[in-house]
């Protein structure tokens, strides 16, 4: 039967520092698609481009829309929890992002999975039509990746926490979602804290790359992005 994309939104209209709003039909957000899924009205379907978050264990066989000729991408940013994940660090930051709540996992990942992420970024900045990102649920690493997209065109920290607090909304149909969905450890059950929306937690990624010296700009070169990146970025989300 065909179903609405969960957590699916458009972040354009979104007000951006000097005037102007972000464009629609550039960057979209989603939980994990089904191949006969439909958009909500309004909503570019099917997008160009398909940026996946989600680690090796969660996408099996492999991707639901792979036979739909788009421009598939696989940008893991969670290995770190996965015992043979490619992404290694400091095994206190690892233990945090198991065991605490979402701000230390939104914080590991930053610390971890950096040049992931900034490849990700790429990922949008350099496609020539609309982008879905997504990951499983469309909430934590979708959303870290959108809230950084978001600053680096000069989106307030107040509007970036609400499109993030929007995922709320869609809590219901993510979930059933996700009941089908394989884990990215399945070794460990899953944790009832990665089903909030909490505002702390996009926050502590916000103070991380506030308080950045050179701000979200310099994060973003210092992880390793190139010179061009946000430049190529705000050209094609504000123009």
């Amino acid at each position: 039967m065909t179903s609405t994309v969960p957590n699916l939104r458009d972040v354009g209209g979104i007000p951006v520092a000097g005037g102007g709003r972000t464009h629609s039909g550039v960057l979209l957000r989603s939980a994990l698609p089904h191949g006969d899924d439909r958009a909500p009205d309004g909503v570019v379907w099917p997008p160009e481009r398909v940026v996946d978050l989600r680690s090796a264990p969660e996408i099996g066989a492999g991707h639901p829309l792979a036979d739909s000729g788009l421009d598939l991408h696989h940008v893991p940013l969670l290995e770190a929890l996965r015992p043979d994940g490619v992404q290694s660090g400091d095994p206190e930051t690892v233990r945090r992002m198991r065991e605490g709540g979402l701000a230390e996992l939104y914080l590991g990942m930053l610390e971890l999975a950096g040049p992931e992420v900034v490849r990700a970024l790429a990922l949008v900045a350099d496609a020539d039509g609309a982008v879905l990102v997504h990951c499983a649920a469309g909430k934590d690493r979708t959303g870290v990746l959108v809230a950084l997209a978001l600053r680096c065109v000069g989106v307030s920290r107040e509007d970036v926490v609400a499109d993030y607090l929007r995922t709320g909304d869609a809590m219901a149909a993510v979930l059933a979602r996700l009941q089908h969905s394989p884990r990215i450890d399945p070794s460990r059950p899953a944790s009832s804290v990665h089903l909030a929306v909490p505002t702390d937690a996009i926050e502590a990624a916000l103070d991380v790359w506030d308080a950045w010296p050179g701000g979200v700009t310099a994060w973003v070169a210092d992880v390793g992005g190139d010179a061009g990146l946000v430049d190529r970025l705000r050209a094609r989300l504000v123009g």
